[in-house]
């Protein structure tokens, strides 16, 4: 399984991105999850039958007022994708973490079946 992640902000990234992970890679799109932390992102990605899981962090990480791009939003944004990883570990996947800015330019799973007991690569 991999791992994104994306708000309205990085919504022309993560295109781009899943338009390299197609045209570059072996990876297949069902197998890639996207965190989506707006709404509007999640409806479009369901649309076309991308898996997503939206994440409302003001549900679930309280601030009594917090503007976008802080970096405690970086901070609770980091610590949503750590609890997701850690539950798809339990229930028995591997995960690779990919963020956006790492545009796939060639198949990254040779290189991580060279390390198959690697946590971190």
């Amino acid at each position: 399984v991999y791992l994104t992640a994306s708000d309205q902000g990085y919504f022309v990234t993560l295109l781009n991105w899943l338009v390299a992970v197609d045209l570059n890679t072996n990876i297949d799109i069902k197998d890639i999850i996207v965190l989506s932390f707006d709404k509007d992102i999640y409806e479009i990605l369901k649309k076309k039958d991308i898996s997503t899981i939206y994440i409302n962090i003001n549900e679930l990480i309280y601030h009594h007022f917090i503007l976008r791009w802080t970096k405690a939003y970086a901070w609770d944004v980091w610590m949503v994708r750590i609890a997701v990883v850690r539950l798809i570990n339990h229930w028995g996947y591997d995960i690779t973490v990919i963020d956006l800015d790492a545009i796939p330019l060639k198949d990254p799973i040779p290189l991580l079946d060279k390390y198959p007991d690697s946590d971190i690569v």
